[in-house]
């Protein structure tokens, strides 16, 4: 980020589905306090897993600034984190192909919706659910396939 200015990953997973789906390539730049809420960001957490989520609320206790963030899928928010964790927010991704910029009105409508009527997003929770839930029985079955595949193979080549 510092040599380059930004950033670039493809994300995983389904905590913010359909605002952004597994294998998008999301370009994060370094942001500038204050964070803007609603706005998506790359924290690192305290085990040093990168993330992007939502940033929903900003507090100030005895530990200083904290920052709270949730996925638009993920039913509870991540623990909050210091401004020092936040890496950069995202500016816009590509999907096959298309590049998806973060000042497109839509994408800002979406984003004051998932921070201020989250119940809203309970369909999309659902959903996300159930394709994450797809998406690992189909590698699963792709696993037990080429598995099959090479014992057959062995068991062909014995002959």
């Amino acid at each position: 980020m510092e040599r380059k200015g930004e950033v670039r990953l493809r994300a995983s997973g389904y905590s913010m589905y359909p605002y952004i789906y597994p294998s998008d390539i999301c370009r994060f730049v370094p942001f500038k306090e204050p964070p803007n809420i609603g706005e998506v960001y790359l924290v690192a957490s305290d085990s040093g897993i990168l993330y992007s989520h939502r940033l929903h609320r900003i507090s100030k206790d005895n530990r200083g600034t904290r920052y709270l963030f949730r996925g638009d899928t993920n039913r509870f928010f991540d623990p909050s984190v210091n401004p020092q964790q936040v890496i950069g927010v995202l500016i816009d991704m590509k999907r096959k192909g298309t590049t998806q910029l973060e000042s497109r009105k839509f994408r800002q409508v979406w984003s004051f919706i998932a921070v201020r009527w989250t119940l809203l997003m309970l369909p999309f929770v659902v959903l996300g659910r159930w394709k994450k839930r797809v998406s690992r029985n189909s590698e699963t079955e792709k696993r037990n396939t080429s598995w099959h595949l090479i014992y057959y193979r062995k068991e062909k080549s014995r002959r």
